[in-house]
């Protein structure tokens, strides 16, 4: 789940119980695969990568 909280992280779009932004998990994907990904960020799971492809799915849509 995404969350946002100005108290955390700056108020950015983040997944839930860590301090990953949805920006920086998408650049991170850019750059590398998914497993790479998990194995190399540890509190980064599949369901948050997931959240975050929904969420720019989302952003995409409303261009």
């Amino acid at each position: 789940m995404l969350v946002k909280d100005k108290n955390t992280c700056e108020g950015k779009l983040r997944i839930e119980g860590t301090r990953l932004t949805y920006e920086f998990v998408m650049e991170i994907l850019k750059q590398m695969t998914i497993y790479k990904a998990i194995q190399q960020y540890p509190s980064l799971t599949l369901d948050g990568i997931i959240d975050c492809l929904n969420e720019l799915r989302k952003k995409d849509n409303k261009c």
